[in-house]
């Protein structure tokens, strides 16, 4: 049987269209917003971190979807939760973008002056020191600062829990200590007494010393700003050795805590942005979205990183694109509906939300009674 041959100019014709037609082609006069993320997503911010990545993902891939095409490409860089390798990865990608995400309180601080010089959006997804407010015209935040979470902690201990005697074990670093002189400063002012204070290192193995000592001070309760795995450590060695008290804390929800404490984060209350899966139709959907592409509940992190695209991507398509065009539309963003509640950005560029109260239960992360802070 004789062997039929095309020429190979039309070959190459015929491959070029079959290829084109399984592609998605960018239409004409849309232009591809780049958005950057700088995270943790290894390192101990890496529980916090693979939630931030995951809420992105979800944000852009919902946009891609909507659009057709490749409209929203995330330009992902993992700072092993150090802030040495935030400042390289961001000197390297910068000229990729003009706005990006970030979050780690440290890194968060590190990055805003470099972010601010060269007019670049930074915004803040996790992060939670007070000092983002004055980083800089170019930085936002999505989420609570410290002074509108901890200080709804410490009013919730004292008026809704009745503690009067406190004691406070606190991660030292930038995050852990701003929380710690929050917490303090807020508890005091309400006529609690803080008992003593202990810190420890974000790599600590044994923290059996520090918290010999806080058993001696016997206190109604103790709070910890924590990340997840070092609580869990904490309250498991806590429980080792028979510090029986009532514990408290940022959000630290995850797997990460209840692997390392198991049964000993048991009644741990934390606080936490507002997710609403039973009332907001809006957070349900997203949850059930995320949980089928990732397995798991997203977290607040999810939440404020999934709006952070949604919202740096609406500020390029309704402007011009340039960073600051986009700052000044981000500045008149006022009561934007999103899943962790509405987002309205202050002078400052920083978003207040409402505080919920959360606690363990049989291992699973549940609202607490009353635990949301009007």
């Amino acid at each position: 049987m004789k062997k039929t041959t095309l020429p190979f100019g039309l070959a190459l014709l015929l491959l070029i269209v079959v290829i084109s037609g399984c592609v998605q082609e960018q239409p004409q006069g849309q232009e591809t917003i780049r958005i950057g993320l700088i995270i943790g997503t290894t390192g101990s911010f890496a529980p916090y971190g693979e939630m931030m990545l995951h809420g992105a993902q979800l944000a852009a891939a919902q946009l891609n979807e909507e659009a057709g095409y490749e409209k929203v490409i995330l330009i992902v860089e993992d700072t092993q939760s150090k802030v040495e390798n935030a400042i390289t990865a961001y000197q390297n990608k910068k000229e990729l973008f003009n706005a990006f995400i970030s979050g780690q309180s440290g890194v968060v601080l590190a990055l805003a002056p470099l972010a601010e010089a060269d007019k670049k959006i930074l915004l803040n997804a996790s992060a939670m020191t007070p000092k983002i407010r004055t980083a800089g015209d170019f930085i936002f935040s999505n989420i609570n600062d410290s002074t509108v979470e901890v200080s709804a902690m410490a009013g919730f201990a004292y008026e809704k829990e009745g503690l009067r005697r406190m004691a406070v074990f606190y991660q030292n670093d930038e995050a852990g200590l701003t929380a710690k002189g929050i917490f303090i400063q807020s508890f005091t002012g309400l006529g609690g007494e803080v008992l003593g204070e202990e810190s420890f290192v974000g790599d600590a193995t044994d923290v059996r010393a520090q918290l010999m000592r806080i058993k001696q001070l016997n206190p109604d309760g103790v709070y910890l700003p924590a990340y997840p795995k070092n609580a869990g450590l904490i309250l498991k060695q806590a429980k080792e050795l028979g510090l029986d008290t009532k514990w408290y804390s940022w959000d630290i929800e995850g797997n990460d805590i209840l692997a390392v404490a198991g049964g000993a984060a048991e009644d741990l209350v934390y606080s936490t942005n507002s997710l609403d899966f039973a009332k907001d139709l809006k957070t349900k959907n997203f949850a059930e979205k995320f949980q089928q592409q990732f397995g798991a509940m997203p977290t607040i992190y999810a939440a404020t990183s999934y709006e952070a695209i949604m919202l740096l991507a609406e500020a390029a398509e309704k402007t011009d694109g340039s960073s600051e065009a986009m700052k000044n539309y981000l500045y008149g963003v006022k009561n934007w509906p999103g899943v962790s509640g509405t987002t309205t950005f202050d002078s400052d560029g920083m978003a207040i939300k409402q505080v919920a109260f959360k606690t363990v239960k049989n291992g699973e992360f549940v609202l607490y009674e009353g635990g949301l802070n009007d």
